[in-house]
């Protein structure tokens, strides 16, 4: 261009529109730190299993972007008391069919629980320990043994008319003992929303493909925290020698907010453009989401270009997914018997009605007490129901003058020297931006549509490539085992060995 060319008005407003152009072009393709073939989206544990299965088949090209300023997700170990205690995922759950038992199995990081007693405490009179065992078993047996009922509209129809039958038949000439079972109802369906972690049994369908991994339900990790699986997965265990390359590949504080998977950004490319909350903008090839269904349910109309096919919000939708909640106390003193396993609270139904009158109903959400082996000075309370929400926004003032209720009106009149607690941990999963809850369960509405987590789990197909673009990983897109780290890594690694099959079948 000459001197003089800038001598009109004109052509200089168009240079500098150009060069505006030119700009800000740079600038959008600048922000994205490189260009890679795979993002993975979290670092929880199906992230983790997704990378560490590319690393392993030497598959290098790919990042993961997390939310939060940690890995692990719902795997959430940090140190408390005199140890370590998990806020999120606690136990491995069997060993037959179980990937995580398979990994670590020769490694002694897991022990059985030799300690699993659970004593009821009731705040009419002590139970014996024949009666609440039975109890104990007869809610198991109805719990683990669901048969399909066409008349039982949920989970909680289907258990309260099998347990209120067994209970009268039980007890019918011991009306005592059959008004303590009684009000053990309400204990039982706050265990089955602890183990579903939903809000309302009401809620919970009968009918499931959930299959249990045969074998020890509560193995512990042995002082070291499901933290350590993790490792092991990265191979920082048991030799940090021999440690996948996998750190350099984590970028922390990357909050994704948009995927825009059909590449209207850029005609002709089989690109996603993967766009972060601070501005930055990431290309891959493929994306695998593994954020929990939480955020799916309150972002996903948001997060995807174009919007997620309908069969997939309908499954988004339908699916549970709710929150449980754990409280660690730790005590100057250890005021507890050794070998003591759980404490479960039983209330009467007068306390019931006079605690919900008070508008302290929350109490009642307030399960049971576990001792935390290999942290002696430590204790957990477990609550569960439809009061969680609430809960999880009282101050720890408000709760700990809950948890002083509750200690007052069962653990002191057993042990005497309880004590005031000198440290409160909480989790608030249901709070927590980057979670929305705690794990998936099987909703009455799910079944009712006939939706299935195949919908939730299949993966977005580019229209020109016809190849899977955006891939799902997490707990919620496992069939069968959902709810479970096992079930999370099963899918990481199923995701990571089809990104491989395409690659390696473009590649021949």
């Amino acid at each position: 261009m000459s001197h003089q060319s800038f001598t009109n008005g004109r052509d200089m407003k168009a240079f500098i529109r150009f060069a505006t152009a030119c700009a800000l072009f740079l600038v959008h393709y600048c922000k994205a730190t490189d260009q890679h073939s795979v993002i993975i989206v979290g670092a929880g544990s199906s992230g983790i299993a997704a990378a560490t299965k590319l690393l392993e088949n030497n598959f290098t090209d790919f990042i993961i972007l997390e939310a939060e300023n940690r890995i692990g997700g719902r795997i959430f170990t940090v140190p408390f008391g005199n140890g370590l205690v998990d806020l999120g995922a606690q136990w491995c759950h069997g060993q037959k069919d179980n990937i995580v038992y398979e990994i670590v199995k020769d490694l002694d990081v897991l022990k059985v629980d030799d300690v699993n007693s659970i004593t009821h405490l009731y705040t009419k009179f002590s139970v014996d320990k024949n009666t609440s065992d039975t109890v104990n078993r007869l809610f198991e047996s109805i719990y683990e043994n669901m048969e399909e009922d066409p008349n039982a509209a949920s989970l909680h129809d289907y258990f309260v008319k099998r347990y209120n039958n067994s209970i009268n038949e039980l007890y019918s000439d011991k009306p005592e003992i059959l008004q303590y079972a009684k009000d053990a109802t309400n204990l039982y369906l706050g265990a089955i929303c602890s183990l579903e972690s939903s809000f309302d049994v009401s809620d919970i369908s009968t009918q499931s493909e959930y299959q249990i991994c045969e074998g020890d339900q509560s193995l512990q990790w042995n002082g070291k925290g499901y933290k350590i699986f993790l490792d092991i997965l990265m191979k920082k265990y048991p030799n940090p020698n021999e440690s996948l390359p996998i750190d350099d590949k984590i970028l922390l504080n990357k909050e994704v907010t948009n995927i825009n998977w059909q590449n209207s950004f850029q005609p002709n490319s089989s690109k996603s453009e993967v766009k972060c909350s601070n501005g930055e903008v990431y290309y891959a090839n493929h994306v695998i989401v593994t954020v929990s269904l939480g955020v799916l349910k309150e972002n996903g109309s948001t997060m995807f270009t174009p919007k997620l096919p309908n069969e997939k919000i309908k499954a988004i939708d339908d699916i549970g997914f709710g929150a449980v909640m754990k409280i660690y106390l730790l005590y100057e003193e250890k005021w507890w018997p050794e070998n003591l396993g759980s404490l479960s609270f039983v209330w009467s139904e007068e306390e019931r009605e006079r605690l919900k009158h008070e508008g302290l109903r929350w109490y009642l959400n307030i399960l049971s007490l576990i001792t935390i082996k290999g942290n002696e000075n430590v204790v957990c309370l477990w609550i569960a129901g439809q009061d969680v929400p609430k809960i999880e926004n009282l101050t720890d003032g408000e709760v700990l003058s809950g948890i002083k209720y509750v200690s007052d009106l069962f653990l002191k009149p057993k042990y005497r020297n309880v004590t005031k607690p000198s440290k409160i941990l909480r989790t608030k999963w249901l709070s927590y931006p980057h979670f929305r809850g705690t794990y998936s369960y099987d909703s009455v509405k799910m079944r009712k549509n006939k939706i299935s987590r195949g919908d939730l789990s299949e993966p977005l197909i580019h229209p020109v490539t016809n190849e899977p673009v955006v891939l799902f990983a997490g707990e919620a897109m496992n069939r069968y085992h959902y709810s479970t780290v096992h079930g999370a890594t099963e899918t990481g690694f199923r995701e990571a060995e089809r990104i491989l099959q395409i690659y390696k079948k473009n590649v021949f």
